[in-house]
């Protein structure tokens, strides 16, 4: 049954670009009629999920488009990831202001460089590759960060390779590396986003399993099930990255980056997912 689907998006351009890829496919499989999008100007992840978890639940919209690393470990009663997209670079990436770039130096980065992080996963992992680096906390979206680098009030900025890709950036003037996943353990679900939506609402969880990405999914899940056991006070500097290959083999490397000076990696390799977070968790805290 054809029925008009209203798409809550967070009032930023990533939001609003992350719905249209939403609405395209929503397109291509000719599920609806019309798509009407509400931005929600929420300030703050927390507040944000929050939000639109009750304008889901007052059926005021019918699917939140939410990037899946701002999802929380354990989702609200009653609210269910109905789909997930395709994932795009699961990657961090550092942005460099091309005048400043020094290819003698690790990550081509000047002696004493200032780096923008966004949290202390990257600011650790990040002093120990380079333990002369000044690492900054900025506030504000990544234009700001962007428009920092090139005044030259920060050398360069540690990005999700997926944002810069998704917003289409322009960046004239300044030099993107992408960082390995393997060895820069990205944040859990990096390059993915989620479609959440009411878990009694049967007709959109049926609409949106045929959008659904299965590859994600079971990258994804692994990601995050690591995420929510580990303990509530690792979470902020863990990063999870899970791929599989053609045989379907599960790869997993994390990381552990409370400190600098003592991070734990972990990595399990096998043909299922059996026991394959608790394996990650046991290498990561023992």
């Amino acid at each position: 049954m054809r029925r008009l689907i209203v798409i809550g998006t967070k009032g930023n351009e990533l939001g609003e670009v992350q719905a249209e890829i939403l609405n395209n496919k929503f397109d291509e499989l000719n599920l609806i009629g019309e798509v009407e999008k509400i931005p929600l100007e929420i300030q703050g992840t927390d507040n944000y999920f929050n939000n639109i978890c009750g304008e889901l639940e007052k059926g005021r919209i019918d699917v939140a488009v939410i990037n899946m690393p701002e999802l929380p470990a354990i989702l609200p009663e009653g609210i269910v990831i109905g789909a997930l997209s395709q994932r795009s670079d699961p990657a961090d990436s550092i942005l460099i202001n091309e005048n400043v770039i020094d290819e003698s130096s690790i990550l081509s980065l000047k002696p004493g460089a200032r780096v923008a992080v966004p949290g202390e996963r990257v600011k650790n992992l990040l002093i120990e590759l380079i333990p002369d680096i000044h690492t900054v906390l900025v506030e504000g979206d990544i234009y700001k960060r962007i428009m920092l680098i090139r005044s030259k009030e920060i050398d360069a900025s540690i990005e999700s390779a997926a944002l810069v890709n998704w917003l289409g950036m322009g960046l004239e003037n300044i030099i993107q590396i992408r960082l390995n996943p393997k060895e820069f353990v990205p944040l859990p679900a990096q390059g993915v986003a989620a479609y959440v939506c009411r878990e009694k609402d049967i007709e959109i969880r049926k609409i949106l399993s045929g959008i659904h990405c299965k590859t994600a999914a079971k990258q994804t899940n692994i990601e995050r099930k690591v995420l929510k056991d580990i303990d509530i006070s690792m979470q902020k500097s863990l990063g999870v990255f899970c791929e599989t290959d053609k045989g379907s083999n599960y790869h997993t490397y994390a990381v552990l980056s409370e400190n600098p000076a003592s991070i734990k990696r972990a990595f399990v390799s096998q043909s299922t997912t059996y026991n394959l977070p608790e394996k990650i968790i046991e290498q990561l805290t023992k």
